[in-house]
């Protein structure tokens, strides 16, 4: 199985749904899951009109009890979306994922791997705990970033510090702005991806209101699907061992 993790170096470039989106864009047989781990998440839930429970905090909770062989009931704590892919959404009440947020990578990183399948990990902003435990459970870590200046230059300052910890990596340039992808990929001195704006797609997306063959079939979609394979195939150049605990 793979289990790949999203984050960003500054602002709100869309990590949740890209996260998503990846899920969506993966192999529907055995469902792909988007896990909404960011410690400044808990949005899923609500744009979804869904209970935040079961989620994240049920989810960890019963991970300390159960080890590795809650992977077996991952599937009982998502929702199942029109786009084919499951989610495990976080909580928005601050004492509730203070409780989880640090624990659940370490928690959840060998259960998602014992679940088999693609397991997408929206992990919010990096410089936290929980982003950078999420990254080292990960075969892969996508880097969202804006295509402006500062954007650019804050992903090239962090990219070094996030290598570290979540091996291999890949950039990626969401909507538009000043800077062209090119442009972007000379200041982080680094290939990068492009994920099309379309914002119209995106928030039917997070709404659960998209289905698999409508997303496949759009620009987002499409992108989408050019991302995961690269990822994919660096995820697969990665040791079967090389989890990370330093």
């Amino acid at each position: 199985m793979t289990v790949l993790t999203v984050v960003c170096a500054k602002g709100s470039p869309g990590t949740t749904t890209t996260a998503l989106l990846l899920a969506a864009v993966g192999d529907p047989v055995q469902l792909p899951l988007a896990v909404e781990g960011d410690p400044a998440g808990g949005d899923l839930a609500a744009r979804l009109g869904t209970l935040f429970e079961p989620g994240m905090a049920t989810l960890v909770e019963d991970a300390r009890v159960e080890g590795d062989g809650i992977g077996r009931r991952l599937d009982a704590f998502c929702r199942v979306l029109p786009t084919g892919c499951g989610v495990i959404v976080g909580s928005m009440h601050p004492k509730q994922v203070s409780v989880y947020v640090d624990d659940a990578p370490a928690l959840l990183g060998p259960a998602l791997r014992a679940r088999g399948g693609l397991v997408v990990v929206d992990a919010g902003r990096w410089g936290t705990d929980a982003a950078a435990g999420w990254a080292q459970h990960s075969d892969a870590t996508v880097v969202l970033v804006r295509p402006t200046v500062p954007n650019a230059e804050h992903v090239a300052v962090r990219l070094g510090p996030i290598a570290e910890s979540a091996g291999h990596l890949a950039v990626a340039v969401v909507g538009e702005g000043p800077l062209s992808p090119a442009d972007v990929a000379e200041i982080v001195e680094c290939p990068v991806a492009a994920l099309p704006w379309d914002p119209q797609a995106a928030e039917l997306l997070c709404t659960g209101r998209l289905d698999h063959h409508q997303l496949r079939a759009g620009p987002l979609g499409r992108a989408g699907a050019l991302l995961l394979a690269g990822l994919l195939e660096r995820a697969e150049r990665r040791p079967a061992d090389a989890d990370r605990t330093r």
